[in-house]
């Protein structure tokens, strides 16, 4: 009996406790939900008076432009005409709250910040993270409403032992991935890739040794069996968050609105429910979702506790010593001239490390590739004119050859036997593209000058001319094919040769703004262009003072 008395006491007061938690968890509950309904009635009630706020232009047009992904299945593809994808239905879910009419445009990682800053889209869904680096160009919203870390895939067989294993490697990655800072600190090649298939491809392909993206792509090719037993994850990087991109200017109430609306989506389910349609990793939304049901992450008013927001990555690289002078010129060329440029590869210690030996790797490949160019003219030529019938057929057979070769596929042919037998790296890489270009560009000049030997024969079949003299007649032929190897250099990127064009896009992978770089390496190539021309002219000279004839 007494049992039964206690045991029932104990029901009441368990039964009372609950009564009593019920409510306050419900008026706690009720915040978030409130705060977004009066900050949407009160931009209502404002009207359109305000054309320099965000939230009440949308509000006002009925309509919100968002820039999507169009070519990463599971997040943002288009298909058939037709958007799909998590940050598609997020997008739409987001239109909903506001009421408003959603509109999809194309963004990529190269110009999504770009289309923002210009105002071509108003808000970015674009599987962009967020990192200390971008917070000085665009707005984030906080919460991340997904997040990741990035996986660099390699061949099961090979060896890394961390990041400093990267140094010399090709690896494939994404243009304007946060992660490629790291890569490049580590000195891997990057070798840029729009498309996230694309990516993929070259790595089955062995374009690149080693392939980097957010381990939600590899979650579909690791579940390929052939590809599974192929590839495996070498390095994890850190987990990063992804936020909701806003212009910097006119956005402070659109950026506390969308915060609220993406707490409310953790805290009703909502958004494990929009990530639940698709093969996702789920780790993150899982955790968000826990952390946001807890009471100490929200304030009285319902706003998110900043201990709660996970912060931005930081990115920032230590500056250069004359960074704030690099800084001025940026300005002084948007306010006087206009002009919005940017320094990168001279305001980031890493970055100007790297565009240093960018430089010097370049000058290493022309001047490796003019010689090479010179020595097999020489080889081509005296095999066409002096050489044995086996050695003067075959002297003809592979100048016809690498003169109908393209210097690219020749170079792709030597990386792909390269790195079948050896480790590819640097070093082997610009010996590659200067055996490359020296052959293609010497077989076109030892036809020349024994072109040029044949049409100073006299008439008794001997071709006797001594060689400084038949340099002198073909001297304008060489220097064309001078010049063309020269130029041939910046070809050399495509299979990972660490010159200034790949060093340069390594640099720009992480920038917003890619015209300056761009227009100081052409630039450069201009400039050592001039050098090769003039140097080829005091070398005509040189073979004239020789005593070389016309």
């Amino acid at each position: 009996m007494m049992r039964n008395r206690v045991l029932s006491a104990a029901l009441i007061i368990l039964c009372l406790a609950v009564a009593c938690a019920l409510p306050s968890r419900s008026a706690w509950a009720d915040e978030t939900k409130d705060q977004i309904a009066a900050i949407l009635q009160d931009t209502r009630q404002r009207g359109c008076v305000t054309p320099n706020d965000l939230l009440a232009t949308v509000l006002c047009a009925g309509k919100i432009r968002f820039g999507v992904r169009a070519n990463y299945r599971g997040f943002g593809y288009l298909e058939n005409g037709q958007y799909s994808g998590f940050e598609i239905d997020l997008a739409n879910r987001i239109a909903e709250r506001l009421n408003v009419v959603p509109q999809l445009t194309t963004v990529t990682p190269a110009n999504r910040i770009l289309k923002l800053v210009a105002g071509d889209v108003d808000i970015a869904v674009a599987t962009m993270t967020h990192t200390v680096t971008r917070d000085e160009q665009i707005r984030f919203v906080r919460p991340h409403y997904f997040g990741s870390h990035t996986s660099i895939m390699g061949p099961r067989q090979l060896v890394l032992g961390g990041l400093e294993g990267l140094a010399g490697r090709s690896v494939c990655v994404p243009v304007g991935a946060a992660s490629n800072l790291i890569i490049s600190k580590a000195r891997g090649r990057l070798m840029l890739y729009d498309s996230p298939q694309a990516l993929i491809d070259a790595l089955r392909f062995g374009t690149c040794s080693l392939a980097a993206h957010d381990n939600t792509l590899w979650a579909a090719s690791l579940a390929d069996e052939r590809f599974a037993q192929q590839f495996e994850e070498k390095i994890a990087l850190k987990d990063l968050g992804w936020g909701i991109g806003l212009r910097k200017y006119r956005s402070n109430d659109m950026e506390h609105l969308l915060s609220l609306i993406v707490v409310d989506l953790y805290r009703s389910g909502e958004m494990a429910d929009l990530l639940s349609k698709y093969t996702l990793p789920r780790s993150f939304v899982a955790d968000q979702n826990a952390l946001w049901l807890q009471p100490a992450c929200l304030t009285p008013s319902g706003d998110p506790a900043e201990s709660c927001l996970l912060p931005a990555y930081s990115d920032v690289d230590v500056r250069t010593s004359f960074a704030s002078q690099v800084k001025d010129i940026e300005l002084w060329a948007k306010e006087r001239l206009g002009l919005t440029v940017s320094f990168p590869m001279l305001t980031g210690k890493v970055n100007f490390e790297m565009f240093l030996e960018g430089i010097q790797n370049t000058l290493v490949l022309v001047v490796g590739a003019i010689f090479a160019t010179l020595l097999f003219a020489i080889v081509f030529q005296a095999g066409i004119r002096r050489g044995s019938i086996v050695f003067g057929v075959a002297a003809k057979l592979l100048a016809a050859f690498f003169r109908s070769s393209p210097v690219i596929l020749l170079m792709l042919l030597g990386y792909y036997l390269a790195s079948s037998v050896t480790t590819y790296g640097t070093g082997i890489a610009l010996y590659t593209a200067i055996l490359a270009i020296g052959l293609t560009n010497g077989c076109f000049a030892g036809v020349a000058i024994a072109d040029a030997a044949a049409s100073m024969d006299d008439g008794t079949g001997t071709q006797s001319q001594p060689l400084v003299a038949v340099l002198h007649r073909a001297r304008t032929q060489i220097t064309a094919f001078m010049v063309n190897a020269a130029r041939a250099s910046a070809v050399a990127a495509f299979i990972g040769t660490p010159e200034l064009l790949n060093t340069l896009n390594d640099i720009a992978s992480v920038s917003p703004e890619r015209t300056t770089t761009f227009a100081i390496l052409l630039l450069i190539y201009m400039a050592i262009i001039w050098a090769v021309a003039r140097a080829s002219g005091l070398l005509g000279l040189l073979l004239t003072r020789q005593g070389a004839v016309s």
